[in-house]
């Protein structure tokens, strides 16, 4: 199923802002309607309904799929009519979104099932509106660069072409409605305007020019605010990334330390149970040594003493003996 979206809008007159929109809208959906709303309650604007939506349709003719109509109503009710997804409109700067929010708002309880995409107009035409364009026209100003060649006649040009219509006969559409009017009066009417208005015209195309001077400049300020934002932006993205690095880095060093303090201590461990060891070896032998030691020492104890007791068991005898021996010889001596 194609997708169908509306891209509305007074377009009084169409701006090469508006067609950058509507051909990038053209991108993303099957179908594209340019709606040109026209507010009944409303006096008309600088062109008609009829005009507006022949200059669009002149404008847009590298865009198949990209056609245009006009509406008096409620926009929901058309997009619902049309069987539309979506209604797209351009934003060009804040104050854009508080209003076209609220409608969006008032477009989704009017029609629910269709979305409002918002598209950002390039930075070049951020300046850009209807209301400048017919603004530097009044004054005579050139417009070549905001509007596309459809619209873009120069005050000569239109007083050219009433002279043509008046030379053929022809009535032109003035107004919405076809009039008659007397040839030789219009033409009177025409040179008072070449010939007492050339001043006010070079003054209102030098004020204009001044304008697209000041304009010029205020785009290439908002480029340069832009691009001292994306650097910004880009800085901040670099410190977030450096804190963000650092932030890794820290934890692995808080990883390292803790990993090398569970070596140490696992090495404290391992050296305190060889010390353990070796000292309960070390109080092992000792024990045995000193075992040992005693039984040596009692073993030459009791060999000494074994001695002792039989060099004394002689020494007795000996002592017997002579004891016997003396009572032998006092009994000879007193018998």
């Amino acid at each position: 199923m194609s997708s169908l979206a509306v891209c509305p809008g007074s377009f009084d007159p169409v701006t090469i802002g508006h067609l950058n929109i509507i051909s990038r809208a053209a991108k993303l959906f099957d179908r594209v309607i340019v709606l040109v709303m026209v507010n009944p309650r409303k006096n008309g604007g600088l062109f008609t309904a009829e005009e507006r939506v022949d200059f669009i349709r002149r404008s847009i003719g590298d865009l198949p799929n990209v056609e245009v109509d006009f509406s008096d109503g409620l926009l929901a009710d058309y997009v619902v009519r049309k069987g539309a997804v979506a209604i797209v409109k351009g934003l060009r700067v804040l104050s854009d979104y508080e209003d076209e929010f609220k409608q969006a708002l008032a477009n989704k309880k009017l029609a629910q099932n269709v979305e409002t995409v918002f598209l950002v107009t390039e930075t070049e035409y951020m300046f850009l509106s209807s209301s400048v364009v017919k603004e530097i026209g009044y004054f005579g100003g050139d417009i070549s660069d905001f509007v596309p060649p459809a619209i873009n006649m120069s005050v000569e040009d239109l007083l050219n072409q009433i002279e043509d219509l008046l030379e053929e006969g022809k009535s032109g559409l003035l107004g919405g409605g076809k009039v008659k009017v007397d040839a030789e009066a219009i033409r009177s009417i025409i040179n008072d305007i070449r010939i007492n208005m050339p001043d006010e015209v070079i003054q209102a195309r030098k004020i204009a020019a001044e304008r697209k001077v000041i304009l010029s400049k205020a785009s290439d300020a908002a480029e340069l605010k832009i691009k001292q934002a994306e650097i910004q932006a880009r800085k901040l993205v670099e410190e977030h990334e450096i804190t963000k690095n650092a932030e890794v880095n820290a934890q692995e060093i808080i990883n390292e330390a803790k990993r090398q303090a569970a070596e140490l201590v696992e090495k404290a461990k391992a050296n305190s149970n060889e010390i353990v060891a070796n000292a309960q070896q070390w109080a092992a032998d000792l024990k045995n040594g000193a075992s040992s030691f005693v039984d040596t020492i009692m073993n030459e104890s009791d060999e000494i003493l074994a001695q002792s007791i039989e060099d004394f068991s002689r020494n007795l005898n000996k002592v017997r003996i002579a004891s016997q021996q003396l009572k032998s010889a006092t009994a000879k001596k007193n018998g």
